[in-house]
């Protein structure tokens, strides 16, 4: 690997690691490098590259899953830096003013509209629930008298009322009373 500690580099462009300090990669074989990462590409091949060590040329090939360089005849590795430009771009509106006034006052009347359909819908819940209110109410009531009706008949205390007869059952026998005078 590297001998000598070096700082890493700070300018945009793709950078391999000599012995002593970082190199740039000349432009054609760091756009290389870059199409590779964009189109998905695990390595990346350099071709033959001359150098003073290898005046002949020797064959790299970038791994860009690892970030390293390969010297295909010896196997030796080195580490691989991209530093990007850094966006300090201003994205300008896409619309203009008229439009985005024109989306303000859509979205105020789309607002509009669930207020209303907010407040139907409110009105029509209590609605259903004053309706079911009323019913309970109804049924509590008619328990109630259902209930008394039926206490009435168990206790016996209830007088036997038909066709103008009353029924007394204060003696030990039941004895009957003509209450209208027409019957005679």
């Amino acid at each position: 690997m590297c001998l000598e500690a070096c700082e890493d580099p700070t300018s945009p462009g793709v950078w391999w690691r000599d012995d002593a300090e970082w190199k740039q990669y000349d432009a054609s074989k760091a756009a290389a490098i870059e199409k590779g990462i964009a189109d998905g590409a695990s390595r990346v091949d350099l071709g033959s590259v001359s150098s003073l060590k290898y005046t002949g040329g020797a064959r790299y090939v970038v791994d860009l899953c690892t970030m390293k360089q390969i010297n295909l005849g010896t196997n030796y590795t080195r580490d691989v830096k991209i530093i990007k430009v850094p966006d300090t771009s201003v994205t300008a509106p896409a619309a203009d003013n008229k439009s985005v006034q024109e989306e303000l006052r859509a979205c105020g009347e789309s607002i509009r509209s669930l207020k209303d359909i907010v407040l139907k819908l409110g009105s029509e819940l209590l609605a259903v629930k004053l309706q079911v209110a009323e019913n309970e109410a109804k049924r509590v009531t008619a328990d109630a008298a259902t209930a008394n009706q039926v206490a009435v008949l168990k206790s016996g205390c209830a007088p036997a009322i038909s066709r103008g007869y009353v029924r007394e059952e204060s003696y030990t026998g039941p004895n009957w009373t003509d209450e209208s005078e027409d019957d005679y």
